[in-house]
């Protein structure tokens, strides 16, 4: 009875995640919005009951200029960011706006596989949001100026324990503005101090040198050895020694 209980209860959450999935499904291909508001809307119905956004940023024309100059290429990155956070957003939510197509009037969602117009204007149009999208991509793949220096090795010789990845450089920085650089696995297995690396690497260095030294002790024993037994064997005329 307990076994029946249960399958009848997960029968029934199957059914209603079928039907949750199918309405969503429903209302995005409709260019509808699921899902909670991002920072700069809120969540509005239009009168035939689809659930849309509205722009309700007091300064939504200063949020869209900051969008159309960074498309237009007029504008960095990073003043793009400031200009963000000047508005009031956080270090957060000021890099999150370069993943939400929802600021161009683009719905993105695993439930369809393709980009759906949402049934609402954006801060910025469809076309504008994919250069954009283009700019930005491009600008991450930059290396960084600051990046922390390999330390006197080769990173490519430094990989991740769990995974296999090579460590990546990168920095943190602090309230007070100091950089504090560190490595990472791209997987986020790892994540170390370069200052921790460096000792770890300095002291499997002084491991690999103690044991070449005892190698190289071991080769010069046996060699003299080698050659105090061909001289002993050449003497009684066993062997015919020849000078290497």
């Amino acid at each position: 009875m307990t076994s029946i209980m249960f399958a009848t209860a997960q029968f029934d959450n199957d059914i209603r995640s079928a039907r949750s999935r199918s309405g969503m499904t429903a209302t995005t291909a409709k260019g509808g919005w699921n899902y909670h508001a991002p920072t700069g809307f809120k969540i509005a119905r239009r009168s035939d009951g689809l659930p849309v956004l509205e722009i309700s940023s007091p300064d939504a024309s200063r949020l869209s200029t900051l969008l159309k100059t960074y498309a237009s290429g007029a504008s960095s990155l990073t003043a793009t960011i400031a200009g963000f956070k000047a508005m009031g957003f956080d270090r957060g939510k000021a890099n999150r706006i370069f993943h939400e197509p929802i600021y161009g009037g683009i719905i993105r969602t695993r439930l369809s596989n393709s980009d759906i117009l949402a049934a609402f204007p954006g801060y910025v149009t469809p076309q504008t949001w994919y250069k954009l999208e283009a700019r930005y991509a491009d600008d991450k793949r930059k290396p960084r100026r600051d990046k922390p220096s390999n330390a006197g090795f080769h990173l490519s010789l430094i990989t991740c324990s769990v995974c296999g990845s090579r460590l990546k450089g990168s920095n943190a920085r602090s309230k007070n503005g100091c950089l504090y650089p560190y490595y990472r696995c791209p997987n986020g297995h790892a994540n170390i101090k370069a200052s921790d690396l460096i000792n770890a690497t300095e002291e499997a260095i002084a491991t690999l040198a103690t044991i070449s030294q005892k190698l190289a002790t071991a080769i010069e024993v046996a060699t003299n050895y080698l050659l105090k037994k061909g001289n002993d064997l050449k003497r009684v005329g066993l062997v015919q020694w020849k000078t290497m």
